[in-house]
């Protein structure tokens, strides 16, 4: 630090020390050696080296069986069981205004207040979203252990100190720990919605929702003059960026809910007499998330910081493992699945995304989507590890076919179809010779490496349709496109030699191979010449799709007359 003053020193090191905090807490894992030894220790000491980096633990996508059971428990909090705590909350609230303004001692408020609780809970009836009374949520509901001595429900009486159920809640705390679910219920839905950053969305307000210029519903993540949910990362502006984020309808609901609740949860959340707070200001918190445990654990008036002890704490209410696929349930998690969805949707079926996000075209759930470079980023990601999973898969299959010894070219085919299938094969026997001459086993190790090839590293094997791939990879031209373009999914043809078609097609093919044959036979027999040649053509482009039925087709005289080029205006007996 020869030649720098005093304090460009100081804030150097500074800088330093920073870093190697950092780095202690494991949120750094590639710094620099810092402290260096004398360089005579070194020559004469033990060999010096860099230790290894810390493993990252990067972000896991959450399983589908664990998203899809979150998803419908978090539905049924906020359409079932919300609008009862709503009006629970409600009416508690009034019973503190008015016991507020009593005059009476801070102890007798206090009791006055219980009893009233007491009262409000022992008479209600839970109603469902259709109308309909329920005793119990259909799922087991579990928080931890209140505080104090509040009543609760013990749901393993051997463990009285971990877990107690609160169904039914018993007093204020139960409500709004109950509400503080509810609350999480919303964060699970707008996460997966909207695939944001964890900053990004704790740090939305409740005036953040509006309509953009098309009517649709966003979220602003900006308050005013305040720099809240900005998005810095590969931003080139120092001050960041507003992001903008379209919802569906779903996500709108959530967040509406989501306002109502955070007020009524500083209305009556650890509201005890001696603290004077019977209403909230119009002036008070714009923050969308509040703090909200059992036991009196959190200060209700507060924002949610710690974002990833709540979820952990909201797996555990709906009974639910906290580390799923054995990393802990945490707020980026969301955005990993997000990517996720989207590749698989985006390489199996667009339409998916539609549904998922309730919206009436695939253009307007991909603007939002991709227009987050991060996000889109990981998509691709995804999109080509699937790709390279679905050859694996088939270079797998045709390998054991080939082990197993099978004369039949479906089985030696693994199974699948199309004129790609031959291609793909005499690829695996290539690869099979070479690592044979090179005295290497042709093991999982070379079937990925294959997978890489016959891919182009994850950018070929599109499926352009149901169980149909295109194995054309870039520079190759088709007969779709008549170039060398992506594929076109409307013009794919059986005849095409890209076509890979998978092993559950079979069954269908021949199904439509025996409708068409017997339609073409009854439609000639009557005469009705163009029925006739459509019907032809159905056979034509169906017989090369699998091998075996083409071998199995071809003996029948009608199939094999039309395939040798007879003519598909009519039918003729022994034709």
């Amino acid at each position: 630090m020869a030649g720098m003053s005093d304090a460009a020193r100081r804030a150097a090191l500074g800088e330093c020390r920073r870093m190697e905090r950092l780095h202690a807490m494991g949120l750094w894992g590639d710094v620099p050696q810092l402290r260096v030894q004398a360089k005579s220790k070194a020559m004469t000491g033990e060999r010096q080296f860099n230790p290894a980096p810390l493993e990252i633990d990067s972000h896991l996508p959450l399983p589908d069986e664990y998203v899809a059971q979150m998803g419908s428990r978090s539905l049924w909090l906020i359409n079932d069981l919300y609008p009862n705590l709503k009006k629970i909350g409600e009416s508690i609230a009034h019973l503190w205004n008015e016991s507020g303004s009593s005059g009476m001692a801070p102890d007798s408020i206090r009791n006055l207040r219980y009893k009233g609780v007491q009262s409000i809970l022992k008479t209600y009836r839970w109603i469902d979203r259709n109308g309909e009374a329920f005793e119990a949520p259909p799922f087991q509901l579990i928080l931890p252990k209140a505080a104090n001595n509040m009543p609760v429900h013990k749901r393993n009486p051997s463990t009285p100190d971990e877990e107690a159920s609160v169904w039914p809640p018993r007093g204020t705390r139960d409500i709004v720990a109950l509400l503080g679910v509810v609350q999480m219920a919303h964060y699970f839905v707008l996460a997966m919605s909207m695939g944001a950053r964890q900053s990004e969305t704790l740090d939305l307000t409740r005036n953040a929702l509006r309509l953009d210029v098309d009517g649709r519903p966003v979220l602003r993540g900006h308050d005013g003059a305040l720099v809240r949910g900005r998005t810095f990362k590969l931003e080139d502006d120092v001050a960041g960026r507003v992001r903008d984020w379209h919802l569906p309808d779903v996500a709108v609901h959530a967040y509406k809910q989501q306002v109502e609740l955070v007020t009524l949860i500083e209305k009556i959340g650890r509201m005890l007499p001696r603290e004077n707070r019977l209403t909230v200001a119009t002036t008070g918190p714009t923050h969308l998330w509040a703090q909200a445990a059992a036991g009196g654990k959190s200060d209700t008036s507060k924002p949610l910081l710690d974002i990833n002890r709540a979820l952990a704490t909201f797996a555990r209410a709906l009974d639910m493992d906290g580390a799923p696929a054995g990393q802990n349930l945490r707020s980026h998690r969301f955005r990993k699945t997000l990517a996720r969805l989207v590749a698989l949707a985006l390489t199996q079926a667009p339409s998916i995304l539609m549904g998922l996000f309730g919206h009436k075209n695939i253009e307007m759930t991909l603007f939002y989507i991709l227009s987050d470079k991060e996000l889109r980023a990981e998509i691709e990601v995804v999109e080509r590890e699937l790709r390279v999973m679905r050859a694996k898969e088939a270079i797998h299959l045709m390998v054991e076919a080939d082990i197993a010894g099978s004369a039949e070219q479906s089985s030696l085919l693994g199974g699948y179809g199309g004129l790609a299938a031959l291609k793909v094969r005499t690829a695996i026997e290539t690869s099979r010779r070479d690592s044979f001459r090179r005295g290497q086993d042709f093991g999982a190790d070379s079937i990925a490496e294959l997978a890489e090839l016959l891919t182009f590293q994850g950018q070929a094997w599109e499926q352009v349709r149901h169980g149909v791939v295109c194995t054309k990879v870039p520079g190759q031209a088709g007969p779709c496109n008549k170039g060398t373009g992506r594929p076109e999914p409307s013009r794919c043809q059986s005849s095409c030699d890209h076509r890979l078609e998978e092993a559950f097609l079979r069954a269908d093919v021949d199904g439509a191979i025996h409708d068409a044959v017997a339609a073409y036979v009854s439609e000639s027999e009557k005469g009705e010449v163009l029925s006739a040649a459509f019907w032809a053509g159905q056979i034509r482009a169906h017989i090369p799709r699998f091998q075996d039925l083409r071998d199995k087709w071809m003996s029948d005289s009608v199939v094999n007359s039309l395939m040798n080029g007879a003519p598909s205006g009519g039918f003729h007996e022994g034709g």
